[in-house]
């Protein structure tokens, strides 16, 4: 899955068993994970602030500390609307 920051300054590239943020102006590697799995079957990234991204409908991310904040079950969609990530 692709998806651009808010802003517009990063892209998230992540699958199944890696994630990778890269700066645009530069194509320069900002943030890395490589976890067998940790990011479910499903490859879709969200970013829900500029230093937060919703990874496999599942997990949420903080990018300044690398390390999951939060993980759910049972969403089988998510959307960006209003200013909100929503899973259903």
């Amino acid at each position: 899955a692709i998806a651009f920051s808010p802003d517009g300054k990063r892209l998230a590239i992540g699958g199944f068993t890696q994630l990778e943020i890269l700066d645009v102006a530069t194509g320069e590697s900002q943030w890395q994970s490589k976890r067998r799995g940790a990011f479910g079957h499903s490859s879709e990234v969200l970013w829900t602030d500029n230093n937060h991204l919703l990874i496999g409908k599942h997990t949420l991310v903080d990018l300044e500390s690398g390390k999951p904040l939060w993980e759910y079950s049972g969403a089988d969609k998510m959307e960006y609307l209003g200013g909100y990530v929503w899973c259903y």
